[in-house]
């Protein structure tokens, strides 16, 4: 089947995977820091065997550093903005060609990013262009959770991940294979 039409196991498969990671434990003080870029950095690791937001044994990168790193390795390649159908639909079609896929923006502290699982793209009612399906965990105090917000999202559109204001200056960035 055609690269944007994953099949339903590996979709169902990182859903099942990623979840094992997406917890919101306050005994565990690792998730606590900046837990978008330790989801990611697992993630990654987990789905694709790829350690390079690793900085160490229990160390990852912040979402800047990566950002950085993905920048200037020539191991992974610019896809484009988020807010754009068509780059939406290549960040897609890589992650459901086994690729991994992070959609990424810098701030001021640590900026934040989103991991691309495979799926079927959608047209995202908040930013009217087609994103990915994607996976992202967001940083809050373990103790006074949002009532409006879940911590993490495993599936569903990217769109989740970023407010527009912060897809605005978001991109999608895929590992090249080896």
């Amino acid at each position: 089947s055609p690269a944007n039409f994953p099949t339903a196991a590996a979709q169902k498969l990182a859903v099942q995977n990623l979840t094992t990671i997406a917890k919101c434990d306050s005994d565990n003080r690792e998730l606590d820091q900046s837990p978008c870029n330790i989801f990611a950095s697992l993630g990654v690791k987990m789905l694709y065997g790829v350690t390079d937001f690793q900085k160490g044994p229990g160390q990852h990168m912040d979402a800047n550093s990566m950002l950085q790193f993905v920048k200037k390795s020539p191991r992974w390649g610019l896809i484009g903005p988020v807010l754009n159908s068509d780059n939406g639909l290549c960040a897609q079609a890589a992650a459901n060609s086994g690729m991994p896929v992070i959609a990424i923006k810098a701030g001021s502290t640590h900026g934040h990013v989103v991991l691309v699982i495979p799926g079927e793209p959608e047209i995202s009612p908040s930013y009217g262009v087609m994103v990915p399906q994607a996976a992202g965990f967001f940083l809050v105090e373990p103790d006074n959770p949002p009532k409006d917000k879940p911590r993490f999202f495993i599936g569903g559109l990217l769109s989740k991940g970023f407010r527009l204001e912060d897809a605005s200056n978001a991109a999608y960035y895929y590992r090249k294979p080896d």
